[in-house]
């Protein structure tokens, strides 16, 4: 089965958690994580192996699922 693609936006602690459940899941693919802070949101991507935006709507048709957080 292929995994669903999840976004999350916003990347506050709640978030940063988020981002990690959704990493360490098989049947999800973190697609990208969104954050204003590009400090924030740039180490955390690149943690998870993921790409960041900085607008929400950049996951538009990149991802099946979102976390607003």
């Amino acid at each position: 089965m292929k995994p669903i693609r999840v976004g999350v936006v916003g990347i506050g602690s709640m978030g940063k958690n988020h981002a990690r459940v959704c990493s360490e899941l098989p049947q999800i693919e973190l697609a990208g994580i969104v954050d204003l802070d590009e400090a924030r949101v740039a180490p955390l991507a690149e943690q998870y192996g993921t790409k960041y935006y900085k607008d929400y709507r950049s996951l538009y048709g990149k991802i099946d699922g979102v976390v607003i957080v």
